[in-house]
């Protein structure tokens, strides 16, 4: 579900349940700013995208744990492209790193 207002982290939590029971996967779209939350794997989410015009390249996975101080974990097969020389599940681009965080910090108050 790509996210069309913020929610709050307690709501966020609401969604872990339906899943898995600590954690909400989550797809960050760095060129529109956007987030999609709440599906079975992060390819489910980056369809959602995709199907709306976005650029792969441009996807991010995380999942977001509600109940943890730092809730953002980096680690997705989505964000692996070997393609454009991305092979690491996690984030290695700094930059990169920071403006996933910055999006999700956007849609997750």
């Amino acid at each position: 579900m790509i996210l069309l207002k913020p929610i709050k982290r307690e709501d966020l939590a609401l969604c872990k349940t339906k899943f898995f029971e600590d954690f909400v996967k989550a797809v960050v779209d760095l060129e529109t700013r956007r987030l999609a939350i709440d599906a079975e794997y992060h390819t489910d989410l980056a369809k959602e995208f995709e199907e709306e015009g976005a650029n792969w390249e441009n996807l991010w996975g995380v999942n977001l744990f509600p109940a943890e101080e730092e809730f953002i974990e980096i680690d997705s097969i989505i964000n692996a492209k070997p393609g454009v020389n991305r092979k690491s599940y996690e984030i290695e681009n700094t930059d990169v790193l920071n403006s996933v965080k910055e999006v999700v910090g956007l849609w997750i108050k």
